[in-house]
């Protein structure tokens, strides 16, 4: 339900309302929007987060607010640790908000503060990750890494598309 909210929010800051109540209606109804509502899957946050990445970066970009600001980077950080491959995303959402707000005003003073607004939102919502991480397993990371087996598996010349077979000297 809320992430069919974010969708209203971005497409009323993007377009009018009342495409954006259309747009949240389409939501409503979209199958798979309503299969991972019920189940807690890592889908239904991520899609939720996402969506709530780009909401607040419009809702940023529409008025220029330090805690807007850090609020989107909170929510990034969130979308970090929910979907690790949403790590590009951030220095782009950074790039957004200084332009968007170096655009409207003249100074710079007002970009780089929103800049590293963000930069603390986000800095905020990943240390209790990053903590973790340097306890378990004892060196720095922003989110679980999983590149290896993937690249592996991924690439293995053993391994028919599209069905996954486990590597032979790994259990699955």
């Amino acid at each position: 339900v809320l992430t069919c909210v974010n969708i209203y929010f971005i497409t009323k800051l993007l377009t009018q309302k009342n495409i954006a109540y259309l747009a949240m209606l389409i939501a409503a109804f979209y199958q798979p929007f309503i299969l991972y509502a019920i189940v807690p899957l890592k889908t239904s946050f991520s899609l939720f987060l996402m969506s709530g990445v780009l909401a607040m970066l419009l809702f940023t970009l529409n008025g220029p607010h330090w805690l807007k600001a850090v609020i989107t980077g909170i929510i990034a950080g969130l979308c970090l640790n929910v979907r690790p491959n949403s790590v590009i995303l951030l220095p782009l959402v950074a790039f957004f908000l200084y332009r968007g707000c170096s655009n409207r005003t003249g100074n710079l003073t007002k970009p780089i503060i929103i800049v590293i607004g963000f930069a603390c939102g986000f800095s905020l919502a990943v240390s209790p990750f990053v903590i973790r991480n340097h306890m378990v397993a004892g060196k720095l990371a922003i989110t679980t890494s999983q590149l290896g087996p993937n690249l592996y598996n991924g690439f293995n010349p053993l391994n028919p598309e599209p069905y996954y077979r486990p590597t032979q000297f790994a259990e699955s």
